[in-house]
């Protein structure tokens, strides 16, 4: 099934029948063989359902398979998030900002940039700031690295026009969890500010976060994002609107450029969930 639409002026071409999964596999593993604290918070546990004389389980004389999971969909895997991720849920409605009540087409136009990451040092140097502060042994994501990519597709950052969804590739993607051993990389606040200006309504990434990994619980660029202030005050327009998707796996095959971008998710009613974001290849 072939169809067509517009973006940034332009028209372009799709094939439905052609998606290219961007998710992660989940790793689930056996809850009796969990030990470790921060293992058992990465991964997704597994027990059979037992209820009376019923085990979910055919090895162990089961009539089918039923597994319960225990998931953290932050830590575990490829997950979208909305506003309800960083407000207080006894003031923030539930029923307008969860993941199964946030609106949008099930085909929007996507953006896919790669970017180089930048040392701390020198993101210090190039005046990017965070807060708290950049060490200068950070690997960070700077809005000139955004700028620049944006600019190689033509792609204009200007905040009017059609919402549309930006994915960016790190020179590692796939690499990057939260258990990684030494620096992760995040978004600078000039990265993300740029980001925000534009009518971007979902941001896909291939980190662990578009924050620091340890930032002392302020996650200040999930807070511009959405324009909510760190003391969980609001901005003129809060933009419950919009999604962050965190942890993709952009394959290499996949040149930087303008995709058809199907954002599925498991419409739970909370702040975040498991999902599977699928491309499709322009012309």
């Amino acid at each position: 099934m072939k169809t067509s639409f517009t973006f940034n002026r332009r028209t372009y071409d799709t094939d439905l029948s052609t998606g290219v999964s961007i998710a992660r596999v989940a790793s689930i593993f056996d809850a009796a063989s969990v030990q470790d604290f921060d293992v058992g918070n990465l991964k997704i546990e597994s027990t059979p359902f037992k209820d009376a004389d019923f085990v979910g389980d055919v090895s162990a004389g089961g009539s089918c398979n039923v597994d319960v999971l225990k998931i953290n969909p932050h830590c575990c895997t490829t997950h979208t998030e909305t506003l309800l991720h960083i407000v207080d849920r006894q003031t923030w409605p539930l029923e307008n900002n969860s993941v199964a009540h946030v609106e949008f087409p099930i085909f929007i136009p996507c953006v896919l940039l790669s970017v180089e990451t930048t040392a701390g040092s020198d993101a210090i140097d190039a005046g990017q700031t965070y807060w708290p502060e950049i060490d200068s042994d950070d690997w960070v994501v700077t809005q000139a690295s955004i700028e620049e990519a944006l600019e190689n597709l033509e792609v204009g950052s200007e905040a009017d026009g059609d919402p549309w969804a930006l994915l960016i590739r790190t020179p590692e993607s796939g690499r990057w969890a939260f258990d990684s051993p030494g620096a992760v990389p995040y978004l600078t606040r000039e990265a993300m500010a740029l980001i925000s200006k534009t009518a971007c309504r979902h941001l896909l990434v291939d980190l662990p976060s578009v924050d620091r990994r340890n930032d002392d619980g302020l996650l200040v660029n999930h807070h511009q994002f959405w324009n909510v202030g760190v003391d969980g005050g609001a901005g003129e327009k809060v933009r419950g609107d919009r999604t962050i998707t965190e942890l993709v796996e952009v394959p290499n095959r996949l040149s930087d450029g303008v995709y058809l971008l199907d954002l599925q998710l498991i419409p739970l009613a909370t702040d975040a969930t498991l999902s599977h974001p699928v491309l499709f290849s322009t012309q």
